[in-house]
């Protein structure tokens, strides 16, 4: 099945389809949703009514929620959406119009009653319900089970959703296009070029699976002279990365190709390890952000099954980091930086195939340190571009945003700090 979410798309907000390899066509149409009975334009609403910038700022309304009771504001949340019957149903009018913008007095006064963290506990766990009761409704119809859901659209950039998705009994494999907003429209445009391609008979091949996201530029030239610099091969240069981190060094790590999508996969990453409480509060102050989330951890698949719990091998969400997972105990008392208050956390599995200097770099790290994992968050500032060229990611070294730079170029691993 194919699931897609998001604000408005051509007329429609929401949709469900059934997919079948076999038959023609391969898709039927289960269920539509207009504009205005919009997942995401609730959520964006909920996000500009709490101060924040809608289609910006929603992942703050998902940190948020967990430190809050959901329960204070519930019916508020079922007089702007709900599901019935399979059907997404938005109550139009003051409490909700199918704009990001122009709240209404009574909306404003009826929100100004609850707390913040009430009110974001409350859209969260209204959206994962309904989002859930939704599709579990044409699931049930079909009594179809075990079935594999790929999902799509920007309100799949809330992790906790897919987490409940998962977990519903009906489902088997979940997956979500890693660059799962409008920015991803144009891999959809590509795998349907090459389906076409094959049905003309111009190539033997159809869609190929997507299995990397590294698919951006590489850091280039232009290494700055000032800067002091020691080189190593990849595996010297993993045990001294491993060292770095002993030292308490903040990195900023550059390898590759950059990434592709909203989320950094440890080629434009700023890593540290993941034992210390405090690291929320000042290394957010260091990169000018106010964040309610804990940092994700990147860990290595031979780890992940004593960090996570129920873990399934080859779940994709989590090489993509596009689902929460609930941490066992042993992870969360171990590496207290990268979970959250609820006692989950938004990892990227790694293994020597997918990205190895970090796979060697946490097969150093583990041992000596006694953590699973180690902080994996976008290489930028608050509100500015993840760096994408050296010299965007040196500048971090005059800001002081990192306390060193690392840059890995194939089996060479170069490490810079400022002179002196």
């Amino acid at each position: 099945m194919a699931y897609t979410s998001d604000g408005r798309g051509d007329f429609e907000a929401t949709t469900l389809w059934k997919f079948n390899r076999s038959a023609y066509p391969a898709l039927t149409k289960l269920h539509s949703s207009l504009s205005t009975d919009s997942f995401g334009f609730f959520y964006g609403r909920i996000t500009g009514l709490l101060g924040y910038r809608p289609m910006r700022h929603e992942g703050k309304i998902t940190g948020l929620a967990a430190l809050g009771d959901p329960q204070p504001a519930m019916d508020l949340m079922r007089r702007m959406i709900r599901v019935e019957n399979g059907r997404v149903l938005a109550g139009l009018g003051d409490f909700y119009p199918p704009f990001f913008t122009n709240y209404s007095p009574e909306t404003e006064a009826e929100i100004a009653k609850y707390k913040k963290e009430d009110v974001a506990a409350a859209a969260q766990l209204h959206l994962e319900n309904e989002m859930c009761a939704l599709i579990d409704h044409y699931l049930a119809a079909d009594d179809m089970t075990d079935v594999n859901v790929v999902l799509r659209g920007g309100v799949f950039g809330n992790v906790k959703v897919t987490h409940r998705i998962k977990s519903l009994g009906r489902v088997g494999d979940a997956y979500v296009q890693p660059q799962m907003g409008d920015g991803g429209l144009c891999l959809g445009a590509c795998a349907l070029a090459q389906a076409e391609m094959q049905q003309r008979g111009r190539t033997d091949d159809g869609v190929k699976p997507l299995t990397t996201m590294y698919l951006g530029p590489t850091p280039g030239d232009g290494h700055d002279s000032t800067l002091e610099r020691t080189t190593y091969v990849l595996s010297e240069g993993a045990q001294a990365f491993a060292q770095a981190l002993s030292d308490n060094v903040v990195i900023g790590l550059m390898q590759g190709r950059m990434e592709f999508g909203p989320r950094a996969l440890g080629n434009r990453s700023i890593i540290y390890r993941t034992s210390d409480r405090t690291i929320n509060d000042w290394l957010n102050k260091r990169m000018d952000r106010t964040e309610f989330m804990p940092f994700a951890p990147v860990m290595r698949a031979e780890t992940a099954p004593a960090a996570i719990q129920d873990y399934r091998e080859g779940d994709i969400t989590l090489d993509f980091m596009t689902a929460t997972i609930d941490c066992t105990d042993d992870f969360a008392e171990k590496c207290p930086a990268v979970v959250h208050v609820d006692g989950t956390a938004r990892p990227q599995i790694v293994t020597e195939g997918s990205n190895c200097f970090i796979w060697m770099a946490l097969r150093e790290w583990e041992d000596p340190s006694g953590e699973m994992s180690l902080v994996n968050t976008s290489f930028n500032a608050h509100e500015e571009s993840i760096v994408c060229t050296f010299d965007e990611g040196a500048h971090g070294l005059d800001t002081g945003m990192i306390d060193e730079l690392w840059v890995v170029e194939g089996d060479e691993v170069s490490r810079y700090a400022k002179a002196g």
